[in-house]
């Protein structure tokens, strides 16, 4: 029989060829030696001749009837033994060479196999012949012997006898069903087939053929299997190359120092996707080899109607596999396809936000907006080309790959007139003068793209620096978000030095003590190392050389009125900030609170996350005023100091001298001396003058936010009850700005009071909410989420009240004339006249208490509107090719575009709460339709992104999707209510019945919560 491995490449021998010996025996006699049973039974059988042979051996002269029974049962024993005994070398021999699979094992069983089958078959014909004569023997005695007397002629010891008699017994029993079951198979054999599932066939097969036949049947489905999925691969991988998106396991990271060459990476990628499409093929081609060696294997030594049955059920399992596997790639494709699509959108995208805020008196022209839009921290492409380091790289490259191929290791063990010799074998030459020919391709293409940007650039360039020439102006970055911010430089010199010039926090020198500070300070780090406070890589970590005086600007407030200046030292070289550096990493733990906000994007879905009744807190923002220069310095370090080394100890008020204090004193001093000379008296260069900050902390330095932080922890901590008893429920900190969430009666001067109570150089300013938004650090926070569920009508805000009234008048078709007059009675019972005496309340006037002609003229339109049905018609419906320009503002197109993403994701039948989209995405599309919903045009920005996708793409929309829209926008039933009354004024007549049809379940559940109120 061929083996497997022969099926996979090797030479085999076929049915027409030279067969081995073990060829030669039949393949059911191979079953049955091949198997582990037979082996056990073998065992079993060897107690019986056994037995045979210790009693004959016994008894020997003990049966003087016919003294030939002991001899039969002897000769009988011994040749049973040797029997079983080579039948079991032979079943061993067996096992081992199937569970090995060797060729050479396989010929040497065969000839074995034979010899032994040659001497076992004489051995059984000598048995055969000796059974008849021990019959004749036995049942000859069976009427004469007696077991009692031994003197007798006819005495046998009785156990001899019986066991002699009972042996033969066994025989013909064994021989009787042994012909029966050979009877009974062949009949069963003629009238059923045998029954193959794709369960069992494996074990059916190695039952009836053994071992060889079913692994080649295994390997032929393993190897069809693998065909299958190559071609699914590469089905997939060719649409990738089409359509031309890029899988996933192609893409590797760049560092953001290469990022520049888009182009060269996109190459990139693609090379790798086309050499894994010739990969595969190779991988096919292989495949189809050992497949049609197998089917040829399996052809010869299978029944064909077995190897029928077998090829279906391999199909069968086959047919299941490749539509797993299309699927998954069909799910592939589609996200490629959708993330390429949204990509393209962005980039096409003409609505941007300008990160410029210009407060100078200078009209930028364009090419100068242009070049600063790109930021301040933006960095333009090299344009020299390295070809030191790029060869140096490649050639370290290639030693990597291939190994030193010189003897020496390293230039520096050359001679300068020694000449280098390299042992390359050709395959390494061949291998060097391909690397050669892309390096120089590389370079080439290199210097292109480099002349190319240098076209791009140098105008660029050359703009701002003709915008830096300019001294009338200053530009800078704003505080707290990135943007570019353009300042009168007179304006930026005055503020800066107005806070510069305040008595109590700064004082101008007269001299540069940096001199004197570095060697104050060098002198005592080297103090603390010898006596073991600082480390050796600590000291030299902090031991200042060349130090420089700190430099101060200022960094504008864009979110605040006037644009005031937040004064920043930049303390990089000065003496003690690498001192500042070691101590802010030591003290980081002591700063940790969890009023504190650490990231935005959690402080949001925080918010988010609030089980409060919104429409009955209010929000507000406090400022601590200049708060990094107000920091008390002593009490901050004493609060550091007890809480790393506790409570004062009473050695700092004893006579002892200092080297004879406890080491927490000792060490609490050491800390407090480090800290004061980080921290006091900093001094700083602005605008060629000499000043020292002598108070609090300078903004730059590293101590600056942990000392901000720690004391401000400190304060929040020591007024926490007192705020929590007069209505705060929620505070937030970032610094020196605090969000904070309280009660509607709270009184918010009382607040401010108790928080400037604490400290008079710790003053706070606060802020309220104006128009439900209020600004904390770079995002605004709007209230939306209103319950109708949980709150009274009355607390709903007259914005969001005024457009529901007015939409719902206007669709009265829907709204039966009767709901509305209980929802407007239900309103005055609640907004009496004398109420609405404000500008904002004053919007509820019409439709609560409109005047005797608006009456009339209302009352004509109730009759109308009851007649109309799907009639009515918007501006948009009569012009359905309105500029999308006029209608949407500068967030709503980015709002149309990833709502046209959610509505390209349903229309491939993917259900829209499972749908792969960002966090920031889906946070910042929840916000921005929230805020369009109480828009005055939210009904056609709405309508403009679903009825574009309808048009484009045939989406089928389905009865619950305005159920999963509610559910993935976040939206509460009010606002559900207005963006379906928007769908309903759609251009398409399914989806204005679609939007009715929801609209009447949610507007029944609305009005049935009113009568209820």
């Amino acid at each position: 029989m061929a083996d497997i491995e022969a099926a996979r490449g090797q030479p085999s021998k076929t049915n027409t060829e030279e067969k081995l010996p073990l060829d030669l025996i039949p393949k059911s006699l191979m079953v049955v030696l091949g198997s582990t049973y037979c082996l056990v039974l073998l065992c079993l059988l060897l107690v019986i001749p056994i037995l045979e042979l210790a009693i004959g051996a016994s008894y020997r002269d003990q049966c003087t009837i016919n003294s030939n029974i002991p001899v039969y049962l002897i000769v009988t024993g011994a040749c049973g033994m040797a029997t079983i005994i080579l039948t079991l070398v032979l079943v061993a021999g067996f096992i081992f060479v199937i569970q090995r699979q060797s060729i050479v094992g396989t010929f040497a069983m065969g000839c074995i196999t034979i010899i032994i089958m040659m001497f076992i078959s004489l051995m059984s014909f000598f048995l055969f012949i000796w059974f008849i004569v021990g019959n004749v023997w036995i049942f000859g005695a069976k009427q004469n012997v007696q077991y009692d007397n031994p003197a007798a002629s006819n005495y046998c010891n009785r156990t001899l006898y019986e066991f002699a008699f009972v042996i033969l017994i066994i025989s013909y029993v064994m021989c009787c069903i042994s012909c029966c079951s050979r009877f009974v198979g062949s009949f069963a054999r003629k009238d059923k087939t045998m029954p193959i599932t794709k369960h069992n066939y494996l074990k059916i097969l190695r039952q009836q053929y053994g071992p060889y036949i079913t692994n080649n049947v295994f390997y032929y489905g393993k190897t069809l299997f693998k065909i299958s999925k190559i071609k699914c691969d590469l089905s997939f991988l060719k649409s990738c190359k089409r359509e031309k998106v890029l899988p996933t396991f192609v893409q590797f990271k760049v560092p953001s120092t290469h990022l520049s060459h888009q182009r060269a990476i996109q190459n990139c990628f693609r090379e790798i996707l086309i050499n894994e499409i010739k990969v595969k093929k190779r991988q096919l081609t292989e495949c189809y080899r050992i497949y049609n060696n197998l089917k040829s294997l399996l052809d010869s030594d299978l029944h064909k109607k077995i190897s029928d049955e077998i090829s279906i059920i391999i199909n069968e399992i086959d047919k299941g596999k490749v539509t797993s596997v299309t699927e998954r790639h069909i799910t592939k494709l589609n996200k490629l396809r959708e993330l390429k699509n949204f990509s393209e959108d962005i980039k096409h995208s003409s609505t941007t936000i300008s990160p410029i805020k210009n407060y100078s008196k200078r009209v930028l022209t364009r090419d100068e907006t242009l070049a600063l839009e790109n930021g301040l921290d933006f960095i333009f492409p090299s344009l020299k080309f390295d070809d030191e380091t790029f060869i140096a790289n490649i050639e370290t490259l290639f030693v990597n790959l291939l190994g030193y191929c010189s003897e020496k290791t390293d230039y520096d063990e050359l001679d300068l007139d020694e000449r280098i010799s390299y042992n390359l074998t050709p395959e390494q030459l061949c291998l060097a003068t391909k690397l050669r020919k892309s390096c120089d391709t590389f370079r080439q293409h290199a210097r292109k793209s480099i002349s190319r940007y240098k076209k791009e650039i140098d105008p660029i360039v050359k703009t701002l620096k003709n915008l830096s020439k300019d001294k009338t102006i200053y530009i800078t970055r704003p505080d707290k978000v990135r943007a570019v911010v353009i300042l009168e430089r007179s304006d930026y010199l005055t503020k800066l030095e107005l806070i510069l010039n305040e008595p109590k926090t700064f004082k101008q020198l007269d001299e540069d003590p940096t001199i004197q500070k570095e060697d104050k300070l060098q002198r005592k780090l080297l103090h603390l190392k010898n006596i073991g406070f600082l480390t050796d890589s600590e000291y030299k970590f902090t031991r200042p050389v060349g130090s420089q005086p700190g430099k101060a600007y200022g960094l504008p407030k864009i979110h605040k009125d006037g644009v005031p200046l937040r004064p920043i030292i930049s303390a990089c070289s000065t003496f003690n900030y690498k001192l500042s550096k070691l101590l802010a990493n030591k003290l980081k733990h002591l700063r940790t609170s969890p009023t504190i906000v650490i990231d935005t994007f959690k402080f949001v879905k925080e918010l988010q996350n609030l089980k409060l009744n919104t429409t009955n807190i209010k929000r507000v923002s406090f400022d601590i005023v200049s708060l990094f220069t107000r920091v008390p310095l002593a009490r901050t370090i004493d609060l550091i100091l007890d809480k790393m080394y506790g409570p004062i100890h009473t050695c700092s008020f004893s006579e002892l001298k200092r080297t004879d204090w406890c080491s927490k004193c000792q060490h609490r001093y050491e800390l407090k001396w480090l800290l004061d000379i980080s921290t006091k008296d900093s001094h700083f260069i602005f605008n060629e003058k000499l000043y020292c900050q002598t108070e609090g902390v300078a903004m730059g330095s590293p101590l600056g936010p942990l000392f901000a932080d720690i004391y401000i922890n400190y304060l929040e901590s020591k007024l926490k009850r007192r705020l929590d008893e007069n209505g705060v429920l929620y505070w937030k900190r970032f610094v020196d700005d605090c969000f904070v969430l309280v009660n509607d009666n709270a009184d918010i001067n009382k607040l401010l009071d108790i928080l400037n109570s604490f400290d008079v150089d710790i003053q706070f300013t606060v802020e309220t909410e104006k128009n439900n938004s209020i600004s904390f650090l770079d995002i605004l926070i709007t209230r939306t989420n209103f319950n109708v569920n949980e709150t009274d009508l009355n607390t709903l805000p007259i914005e969001l009240l005024h457009s529901f009234l007015r939409i719902t008048k206007e669709r009265l078709s829907i709204v039966s004339v009767e709901k509305y007059e209980q929802l407007l009675n239900l309103l005055r019972l609640q907004y009496p006249r004398n109420k609405l005496n404000n500008q904002n309340s004053s919007l509820l006037l019409p439709f609560l208490y409109p005047s005797p002609i608006a009456l009339v003229s209302s009352s004509c339109i109730l009759l109308t509107s009851i007649q109309k049905t799907d009639e009515t018609s918007t501006n948009y419906q009569k012009h359905p090719n309105v500029d999308e320009h006029i209608i949407l503002s500068e967030h709503a197109t980015i709002v149309v575009q990833l709502l046209h993403r959610y509505l390209l994701a349903y229309r491939d039948s993917q259900p829209i709460d499972q749908i792969n989209f960002g966090m920031t995405q889906l946070n910042y599309l929840q916000q921005e339709i929230s805020s369009l919903i109480y828009k005055p045009n939210f009904t056609e920005v709405i309508c403009y992104a679903f009825d574009n996708v309808i048009s484009e793409t045939s989406l089928e929309i389905s009865p619950d999707y305005f159920t999963s829209l509610r559910k993935i926008l976040k939206l509460n039933r009010v606002q559900d209510i207005l963006l379906v009354f928007a769908l309903h004024d759609s251009i398409h007549v399914k989806f204005q019945a679609l939007a009715r049809g929801h609209l009447l379940n949610c507007l029944r559940e609305f009005f049935q919560t009113i009568s209820n109120t």
